[in-house]
């Protein structure tokens, strides 16, 4: 409904503004019209000029018939001085009126967000109001001829009504997508274009009829109806929209430019680097640079028909009011409909954007030329045929430059066009009406041949442009059959180690159009082994693989092989990807038709995926039904806790409405109230033999989408206190939190035991932030964040072993425990945080625990956990810890209490002795990019991304990228590294020799920091070439660690020794060594041998022929 209000709105004041726009333009008939009748005719003419009639054109024609038969100077000398004084008045009053136009409009176009997009509408209105104010007054009162300046100055501080064209078109650009906005703006034109013709017919017999006054009292009518729309009909969120909230985020090198500073200058000059240093592609600031410029020359080429309507009014035309309203509504007319049928017709035979401007610019010299040298009304109208196809460049430019600008810049760089429209028309209008002025006598066709000379430059930059496109589009849309000639992607890690076995690959999908963002990653040759179907295809199939057939293949990856999740690439901020997400929900989502259901079981099983607290209904729990059906009243079990929940309400959600329904079956969504303690990750059940593990087995075997009961949250990063400010809250604050937490499982809450405080564990800043702000928006509570800190984990470097005496005396009752453990680190080879289950008791002679019961050590692994939960360094949780008891000693009656104090004392006295260190948290980062991009890539942001990592691997393709580029980056590292100090666990960086760049690769080796790790990936034949004996001594091989050797063969002396020898001078220690052979050539133990021989140590050495293990 508010798209609908919005079309309307804006539809309405466009077609007032057309209509005032119609009647402005025949101002200059009226100037033209004052002055002709003006003209001092000499004494012996026939007619006395007596009074001055300001509102005929005819009336000169038919005075003295000497306009229509052309045969004395007299006329031609009044024409030629009427159209001379016209062009003069004009050219002065574009030249008053361009200053105040330009800075209006660059203020207007730039703060729309400042001043809100209503006022920026209205204001152009009441310019325009005051324009036809000040006609009205010069007509009446005769006022001088400065009048018509102060009109024009008055108009140009209203911004004039290319305001009004720019955020029409911000609103289309945002609501549009790429495919559709040429389209939509040459069918915006045409509607547009429609209208006038309509409005300048009628306009012209009204002249005819009624002279210029009441024109110009209609058009201050229709001035009065646009502003009273703007005010009291339109607002602002009918319009709202990404650009004019999101700031300007450009990077020139080093520096960043977030926002809008307060000096005017700077924000001009940052609007200016959105062409110009913004980080993308060459071939799209080339294709950016080249539609700019083409519209700067279109624009001005289209300024030489300022002085046209003097042409018109000139012998041998010497055209009347209605003369001039019938040819313009003509023109508008054919414009209108052969424009959406050229545009069409280009469109179904596949011509691109800069084709079609090509196109444009031809029709457009053509029209121009035939325009100069026509002597007849009828050459006049059958050169609109060839008129109305060369006015695509002013409709497609903003169409072509959203498409190779971020969604975030359009409104700057729309507002940079703009003003350079507004600048170019002008200063064309005024250079124009000035040549016009003085050419007119000796050759008025002067200014449409200069228009059809600069027309050229835009063809040949549109030629250009068609070019460079139709190479970015081969790129973007590479066969099938030369995908496997690229290069493989270079991956950054941040910890040196491949990828686990049990990850689930990614296949990226970019927010573009399925058809050709499916095709690369899907059909890669990497990829189709993953999928037998699409493998098939691509080596039997003689057709391209369609868009369908590559959905179908990620849905079985997806449904079948759950290893694989598509990733689409998208910002919701920006609007960017948002349609992509949409289809791939629609896509490759698995419906809830496809999974097996049995006839024999129609037992109610469901899973919560999401639960909200409504104030009203209180809590809500979305819900998917997998089988059976959910009713009012019923009473399921939660498979996690084994607990009994009842059902009060079931309702169908619609957007925010719920409708009240008494069933719903399955493959549906529901919403359910009336749970308890069932939160989002629970599975209900009506049967409650399903709570068994191995029914629950059993269940999901049937249903191999239904995950396991209870979501499994990451472990908390960031923690803080949360207090109220009134004790009286505290209560409320724990409803909440406790709301809150069954919402989002990710969300940890803890009373400090000692403090008595309640503690937030979140996973980042901003989700506390966001907890705050839940708090004060939906429960009206006012709380007090401590000091975020980051949830480090300590653990024990080395094992030790206390004994604790623990004296009790309560009513005279003496108690003593004794009780010894001891603390054990736990080395995780996979580096995961193990935190603290259960504690082990070492049995032996002297101590068998015969008489420890149950609840005993229930209560000793209580005082054990609450030990481990405040550490010694920071009171963060103690992990990768093993406690085992090895003696306890009773004496008297120990409650559990005991127990668990005791356990808690000797835990804490063995941290103190454990040397214990912090555990920062870490995050695993996988970076691919391709060539293109690694080369683009500025060093300072490798730096950026170097500085977060603990570790470094860096897989060069094997002679695919530039070794020179390698080199700069090394050097920057090493730069890097020795000012800040930083320190890697682990530096891989993967080289490979070329016997053509062997300069470059040892002076790469040097670059590389020797504490580090140099890995070398390189071809057999390359490195005896590039590393023979004389290049040892200046070569320094000792930070080479990790060798792979491709296209071994058998050699009858030592195959090592050619491959050793360059490390054996360095006493190097190889971490890995890796050999490739072709063929099954080698001795195994001559290998060995020659590695004893050489004394090269060798931690992991792999052997391989082709594609297989030895």
């Amino acid at each position: 409904m508010a798209e609908d209000v919005r079309s309307y709105i804006i539809e309405t004041i466009l077609s007032f503004q057309t209509l005032c726009t119609c009647i402005t333009t025949t101002i200059g008939q009226y100037i033209y019209a004052y002055y002709l009748e003006t003209y001092p005719i000499p004494s012996n003419s026939t007619s006395n000029y007596t009074t001055i009639n300001y509102f005929s054109l005819t009336k000169f024609k038919d005075y003295n018939n000497k306009c229509i038969e052309g045969d004395t100077s007299s006329t031609k000398d009044a024409q030629a001085w009427a159209q001379e004084r016209s062009a003069d008045l004009f050219f002065w009053t574009n030249l008053y009126s361009s200053c105040p136009i330009i800075i209006m409009t660059y203020i207007l176009s730039l703060y729309i967000s400042t001043l809100g997009k209503r006022f920026v509408l209205i204001l152009p209105m009441i310019g325009g109001f005051a324009q036809f104010v000040i006609w009205l007054t010069i007509i009446y009162f005769h006022l001088p001829e400065y009048w018509w300046y102060i009109a024009a100055i008055i108009n140009g501080l209203s911004g004039s009504i290319s305001v009004l064209s720019f955020i029409l078109t911000l609103i289309i650009t945002d609501n549009t997508i790429d495919s559709d906005l040429s389209s939509r703006f040459v069918r915006l034109g045409a509607i547009q274009t429609g209208l006038s013709s309509i409005a300048t017919l009628a306009i012209g017999y009204y002249i005819e009829w009624r002279g210029f006054t009441d024109l110009y009292w209609m058009g201050l009518g229709f001035e009065l109806l646009s502003i009273f729309i703007g005010i009291f009909i339109f607002k602002s969120s009918n319009s709202t929209n990404i650009n004019e909230r999101t700031p300007l985020l450009t990077s020139i090198n080093e520096n960043e430019f977030n926002e809008f500073s307060s000096n005017s200058c700077s924000q001009f000059f940052q609007i200016c680097t959105v062409f110009r240093c913004n980080r993308r592609t060459q071939k799209k600031s080339t294709s950016l640079f080249l539609t700019l410029f083409s519209n700067i020359f279109y624009t001005l080429a289209s300024s030489t028909f300022a002085p046209f309507l003097w042409f018109l009014l000139n012998a041998p035309f010497c055209m009347t009011s209605r003369d001039i309203g019938n040819y313009s509504a003509l023109a508008a007319i054919s414009y209108a409909i052969l424009s959406l049928l050229g545009m069409q017709a280009l469109t179904n035979i596949g011509a691109s954007d800069a084709i079609i401007c090509l196109i444009s610019h031809i029709f457009f010299f053509g029209s121009t030329l035939w325009l100069a040298f026509a002597n007849y009304s009828w050459e006049l109208y059958a050169g609109l045929l060839l008129s109305a196809f060369s006015g695509y460049q002013g409709s497609l430019t903003l169409s072509m430059m959203s498409k190779w600008l971020e969604p975030h810049e359009r409104s700057h760089a729309f507002a940079f066009v703009t003003e350079i429209n507004t600048i170019i028309t002008l200063f064309g209008t005024a250079l124009f009406n000035y040549i016009y002025a003085r050419t007119v006598v000796n050759n008025r066709n002067l200014t449409l041949f200069i228009g059809a000379g600069l027309c050229i430059i835009p063809s040949i930059l549109n030629l250009w442009l068609f070019l460079v496109t139709r190479k970015m589009s081969e790129e973007d849309l590479r066969p099938l059959s030369e995908t496997e000639t690229e290069p493989a992607p270079i991956r950054l890690r941040n910890n040196g180690l491949p990828p686990h076995a049990g990850d689930a690959a990614c296949i990226i999908i970019p927010s573009r159009s399925l058809t050709t963002s499916l095709r690369t990653p899907v059909l890669n040759r990497s990829r189709t082994d993953i999928d037998d179907a699409i493998a098939e295809l691509l080596l039997f199939a003689d057709k391209p693989i369609s868009t369908n057939q590559l959905i179908q293949a990620i849905c079985r990856l997806m449904v079948n092989d759950q290893r694989y999740v598509p990733v689409l690439v998208g910002s919701s901020l920006k609007n960017i990807g948002v349609p992509t997400l949409l289809d791939a929900i629609v896509n490759y989502l698995p419906s809830a038709r496809i999974i097996p259901t049995s006839s024999s079981n129609t037992d109610t099983l469901m899973y919560i995926f999401k639960t909200i607290h409504d104030r009203q209904k209180q809590p809500l729990s979305f819900a998917r039904v997998y089988s059976g059906s959910v009713k009012k009243r019923m009473v399921l079990t939660n498979a996690r806790t084994n607990e009994r929940e009842q059902i009060n309400k079931v309702f169908l959600p619609f957007a925010d409405n719920m409708e009240d329904i008494d069933e719903i079956r399955a493959g549906s969504i529901a919403v359910l109230s009336g749970f308890k303690e069932a939160s989002s990750g629970d599975i209900l059940v009506s049967n409650r033999k399903s709570t068994i593990a191995t029914h629950l087995n059993d269940l999901k075997q049937q249903y191999p989408f239904l995950p396991d009961p209870g979501l499994e949250a990451p472990p908390p990063v960031f923690f803080c206190t949360i207090e109220t400010y009134s004790e009286s809250t505290q209560k409320q604050l724990d409803f909440a939190l406790k709301n809150i937490k069954r919402e989002d499982p990710s969300l940890r809450v803890r009373i400090d035991d000692q403090t008595g405080q309640t503690i937030l564990l979140g996973m980042g800043e901003l989700h506390i932030d966001i907890i705050r702000d839940r708090l004060k928006r939906e429960y009206d509570l006012e709380t007090y964040l401590g000091p975020l800190n980051v949830n480090y984990r300590e653990t024990p470097r080395k094992s030790t072993q206390q004994t604790i005496v623990w004296n009790s005396s309560i009513n005279e009752k003496h108690a003593t425990i004794s009780i010894t453990l001891s603390i054990e680190p736990i080395i995780s080879q996979d580096k995961k945080i193990i935190s603290f289950s259960q504690i082990q008791i070492v049995r032996s002679d002297e101590q068998n625990f015969e008489n420890l019961k149950k609840e005993h050590v229930e209560a000793i692994n209580h005082g054990i956990r609450l030990a481990l939960s405040t550490g010694l360094i920071k009171g963060t949780e103690v992990v990768n810890i093993h406690v085992k008891l090895h003696d306890l000693q009773l004496t008297g009656f120990i409650s559990p209490a005991l127990y668990s104090a005791a356990a808690s004392d000797c835990v804490r006295a063995c941290l103190r002795h454990a040397d214990c260190t912090l555990l920062q948290p870490m995050m695993r980062v996988d970076v691919t990019m391709s060539k293109s991009t690694l080369e683009s890539l500025p060093n300072e942001l490798w730096l950026i991304i170097f500085s977060y990592l603990s570790s470094f691997d860096l897989c060069q393709t094997f002679l695919y990228i530039n070794n020179t580029r390698i080199q700069s980056l090394l050097t920057s590292i090493h730069h890097y590294l020795n000012v800040n100090f930083i320190h890697y666990d682990q530096l891989h960086l993967w080289l490979n020799s070329d016997q053509n760049h062997r300069n470059r690769f040892t002076n790469m080796i040097d670059t590389v920091v020797l504490n580090y790790s140099c890995a070398c990936q390189t071809l057999l034949e390359y490195w005896e070439k590039t590393f023979n004996e004389t290049d040892q001594s200046n070569v320094l091989f000792a930070s080479i660690k990790r060798l792979v050797v491709l296209q071994a063969e058998y050699r009858p002396y030592s195959l090592i020794q050619p491959i050793l020898a360059p490390l054996v001078s360095t006493s190097n220690t190889l971490q890995y060594l890796h050999l490739i052979f072709t063929k099954r050539t080698y001795d195994y133990f001559k290998i060995l041998s020659d590695l004893i021989a050489y004394r090269v140590s060798v931690h992991t050495m792999i052997l391989e022929v082709e594609q297989g293990m030895i």
